[in-house]
């Protein structure tokens, strides 16, 4: 029997265009929990008492921290709210396009 490398199955699966999106969804949607869950232990508050504040369940807290619930932007905007932080949306180059524009980067243009 051959093992295959994780290396390996991750590369073909990368390749499909749909499970690509669908990994970096997952992504941006831990990030921002573990962000939260920072902001909310920094105030020392448990998932409950944020809960409370947001209206919710403890469960639904939970999920989000998880990032098992991809927030919608007037929950962020209630999160931000509920733990007195300012909520900011931006957009930006992906990262190889703006290491390839830094002065120095292989390939980068220069006036």
């Amino acid at each position: 029997m051959t093992h295959t490398k994780w290396s390996t199955i991750k590369e073909r699966r990368f390749r499909e265009p749909r499970a690509r999106e669908a990994y970096e969804n997952t992504s941006r949607a831990i990030a921002l929990g573990e962000q939260v869950r920072r902001l909310r232990r920094t105030k020392r508050w448990s998932q409950a008492q944020l809960a409370a504040r947001l209206r919710t369940t403890q469960s639904a807290v939970s999920r989000l921290e998880m990032g098992d619930m991809p927030p919608s932007l007037r929950t962020l905007a209630r999160i931000g709210d509920a733990l007195g932080v300012e909520l900011v949306v931006a957009f930006r180059e992906p990262r190889a396009t703006r290491s390839q524009r830094q002065p120095g980067a292989a390939g980068a243009r220069t006036r």
